[in-house]
């Protein structure tokens, strides 16, 4: 109870002592159904897979939503230190965010080029856009727009390469649009949001597109998880003073948002329209910080995301991600079409984690070291100027 009051009487001061562990490992989690996703997705044409994708089990390999998962989470942290009483300058949080987010990036280009190189040719599964993973020999101008985040083909290495792109030019306008959700009515925003993403779709939808320009809808999502972070004492003063039924029925509710319109899409077995399509990614991101706002709370579900296993998951959360579709393709490439591929399943798991542990240690934590290196000495260098 000691506990559950304190959270009522939440103020952002207290929040940012925290480091939310137990969204660490929400990141994890999603991390791996990401990866378990793109497993399934050599089966999307049988008929077994349709009846899954239809039921509750979907959750378990349900990869778009928890990307858009990913973004207002990434929203929601970087508001953080924004909201601080020294809030970093341009330069220092472009810096640590480069070092964050591009280095382990790079890294991730070059060992997907490397497989590439070593294993490229045409694989016919049953889903088109694995098809083209790997299909031809790399070449030099494809690595370099890979490296710039300019090319057209970001799925040609890795197929979630797009995702981080999005996450790369978002940071470089976080801070205006911290400012602007800060500052905007929370009603006024939400219909900015839904006339930008569903009513008055700018561009084509698809991966190709992410590239150039930014889907206002994926700005969208960052901005659900700076508005969570605004109205954070809010939601967890009402999420405190209901019972525990009713937080379980909060948690439930999250999950339908999170989930329920591309599952919906599964049901009607027909395209959904683009401003649709838009727009159900905007439910989505709704469901995704709800189940944020869920995982802070004291509770059952907060004490489940602070399992040691879970944790380690969450620290390895970017490492998986980056990794699992190499060590994907690196089986695909080799062993597809000679046995029942099902087979490599445990292989598969097993060899991501692995991977993903090897590529944390050399690369994704040195990254990071660096980054609050820089970013500290940019920050202590713009404020002796001043």
């Amino acid at each position: 109870m000691r506990e559950l009051s304190l959270v009522t009487k939440i103020v952002p001061s207290e929040v940012r002592a925290h480091r939310f562990i137990e969204l660490d490992s929400l990141r994890g989690i999603a991390a791996w159904v990401v990866a378990f996703g793109h497993f399934t997705m050599l089966w999307n044409s049988t008929a077994w897979y349709g009846w899954i994708n239809r039921s509750p089990m979907r959750i378990v390999f349900a990869g778009h939503e928890a990307v858009i998962l990913f973004f207002v989470l990434s929203g929601f942290v970087l508001s953080i230190p924004m909201s601080g009483n020294h809030p970093p300058r341009y330069g220092a949080f472009l810096l640590k965010r480069f070092c964050r987010l591009y280095l382990p990036y790079a890294a991730g280009v070059v060992l997907a080029t490397t497989g590439c190189l070593f294993l490229h040719g045409t694989i016919s599964t049953r889903n088109p856009i694995l098809n083209q993973v790997w299909a031809s020999k790399p070449t030099l101008g494809l690595v370099a727009g890979h490296l710039l985040t300019t090319t057209q083909s970001l799925s040609a290495l890795n197929p979630i390469l797009w995702t981080l792109v999005v996450e790369i030019r978002v940071s470089i306008l976080f801070p205006l649009l911290f400012w602007v959700v800060r500052r905007v009515r929370p009603a006024a925003l939400l219909g900015a949001i839904a006339v930008l993403s569903g009513g008055l779709p700018l561009v084509p939808h698809g991966i190709s597109f992410m590239a150039r320009v930014i889907s206002p809808t994926y700005i969208a999502l960052f901005a659900m998880g700076i508005l969570l972070w605004h109205h954070l004492p809010a939601v967890s003063q009402f999420l405190g003073r209901i019972s525990g039924r009713g937080r379980v029925g909060a948690l439930l509710l999250s999950l339908v948002c999170l989930l329920g319109p591309l599952a919906l899409d599964a049901w009607l077995e027909r395209p959904i329209p683009f401003s649709i399509y838009q727009l159900a990614d905007i439910v989505s991101g709704a469901g995704a910080a709800g189940l944020l706002a869920c995982a802070i709370q004291p509770g059952g579900f907060r004490h489940f995301l602070h399992g040691p296993v879970l944790v380690r998951l969450g620290a390895l959360s970017y490492s998986t991600y980056l990794m699992h579709p190499i060590v994907l393709f690196l089986l695909i490439h080799l062993f597809y079409g000679r046995f029942p591929f099902y087979y490599l399943l445990p292989v598969y798991l097993g060899g991501a984690y692995l991977v993903s542990e090897l590529f944390h240690k050399f690369v994704d934590q040195p990254s990071v070291a660096l980054g609050r290196r820089v970013g500290k000495r940019r920050q202590l260098g713009e404020r002796a100027q001043t």
